[in-house]
C-alpha cells in the first residue's frame, strides 16, 4: 500500500476538484452554523489531492469531524483518520466520513450509519455532447412539461441580485415546505451561499415567472466544470410543474458554458436507504442522466463510550428531521 501523507493548508487552497461541498465557498457558509474549517492537503505516493474537514463543538471540549463528499475519488485510505488525529482538536469524539459518488473503496472497520448525512443515490448528467443530444435522452415526462410550460408563456430568467425578486423566490420555498412538512433554510443561510460565490465555486438562481408572477426557482452550485442543484421550489400553473422547464433552462445554460457535468444531488439509494427522498426520484430520472449509488455515511469512533451516546441521540433527530419527503 502507498504511502499516506497529510499536511494542513489554507482555506485558499482548497482545490476542491469540481466538488462544491469540499470548496471555501462551502467552508464559509457552514462557519455560520458553527463548523470550523481545517483545510489538508493529501499525498497517496504522486498523487495529490486537498480535503475539507469540518468540526463542530458539542459540549465542553468535545466535538465532531465531518468530511463532506471527501476525500475525492481514490484518496481513501485506512490510514486517513489516524494521519488527521493529531491534526484536529484533541477532543473529537468521531470523523464522519461521506464519500463522494464514483468511488469504489469500500472501508472496512467503521460505523455505517443508518441514515446517510449526504444522499445515497443522485442523477449525473453527463453534458460533454451538448444541449441538443442531452435534451434528447430527456423522458416522455419531462418533454412533456417543458412542452406545456412554453406553451403556458412561463419565463425563466437568471436572478440578478435584487431583493425583491428572491424574498419573492424564499417566499415560495418557505409555503412549500408547510406543505410538504419539512424544514426549509432560513434565508440568510441561502443568500450566504451568493455572498461568498467565488472563481472555484459560485451560487446562481434561476426563476420562473407566469403572468409577471413568480412561481419557482432553482438554486445551483457550480464549480469549474461541474454543477450541483442545491434548492429549489415550484408552484404548479394549469397542471405544470414549472421545475421541469427550469432544469432545462439549467442544463441548456450549463452546456453552454462548456460545463461537463451536472448533478441532481437526490435521490433514493439502494435497499430501502434514503426513503425520505424517493419522491423525488421520477422526477430527476426524467431528465435522462445516469443514477448512481455512492458508499452510506460512516464513522470512525475515537472515543467509543461518547459515541455510543452521542449515535442513539442522532438516531432519535433524525428521524424527527426526516419524517416526509422533500420536494423539489
Amino acid at each position: 500500500m502507498e504511502k499516506l501523507t497529510v499536511e494542513p493548508i489554507q482555506l485558499e487552497q482548497l482545490e476542491s476538484n469540481n466538488n462544491p461541498l469540499q470548496s471555501g465557498l462551502w467552508a464559509n457558509v457552514k462557519k455560520g452554523n458553527g463548523w470550523i474549517a481545517y483545510p489538508f492537503a493529501i499525498t497517496i505516493g504522486a498523487k495529490r489531492s486537498t480535503l475539507l474537514v469540518l468540526v463542530k463543538k458539542l459540549l465542553l471540549n468535545y466535538s465532531i469531524a465531518y468530511l463532506p463528499y471527501g476525500p475525492e475519488e481514490g484518496f481513501y485510505h485506512p490510514e486517513l483518520s489516524e494521519k488527521l488525529t493529531p491534526l484536529l482538536p484533541k477532543g473529537v469524539v468521531f470523523i464522519r466520513y461521506d464519500l463522494p459518488f464514483g468511488n469504489t473503496q469500500k472501508p472496512t472497520n467503521v460505523k455505517v450509519l443508518k441514515e446517510s448525512i449526504q444522499p445515497e443515490g443522485s442523477v449525473i448528467l453527463d453534458l460533454t455532447k451538448g444541449y441538443v443530444e442531452v435534451s434528447k435522452s430527456y423522458r416522455q415526462r419531462a418533454k412533456r412539461h417543458i412542452k406545456r410550460g412554453k406553451e403556458r408563456g412561463l419565463e425563466i430568467f437568471k436572478w440578478e441580485g435584487d431583493e425583491a425578486t428572491f424574498e419573492g423566490w424564499y417566499r415560495l420555498y418557505r409555503q412549500k415546505g408547510v406543505e410538504k412538512e419539512f424544514s426549509p433554510r432560513t434565508s440568510g443561510y441561502i443568500k450566504q451561499f451568493f455572498t461568498y460565490s467565488g472563481e472555484k465555486c459560485r451560487a446562481e438562481l434561476y426563476c420562473a415567472a407566469y403572468q409577471d408572477k413568480l412561481v419557482g426557482g432553482i438554486v445551483l452550485l457550480k464549480g469549474v466544470s461541474s454543477a450541483l442543484y442545491l434548492f429549489g421550489t415550484s408552484k404548479n400553473i394549469d397542471k405544470v410543474s414549472p421545475a421541469y422547464l427550469l432544469q432545462d433552462y439549467a442544463i441548456r445554460e450549463l452546456c453552454n458554458r462548456n460545463f461537463k457535468s451536472y448533478d441532481l444531488h437526490g435521490i433514493s439509494g439502494e435497499g430501502g436507504r434514503g426513503s425520505h427522498l424517493a419522491g423525488l426520484d421520477q422526477f430527476k430520472l426524467s431528465f435522462g442522466g445516469e443514477k448512481v449509488v455512492r458508499h452510506p455515511s460512516f464513522d470512525t469512533p475515537l472515543k467509543p463510550l461518547l459515541y455510543y451516546f452521542y449515535s442513539i441521540l442522532e438516531r432519535w433527530r433524525m428521524r424527527r428531521y426526516r419524517g416526509s419527503n422533500r420536494d423539489s
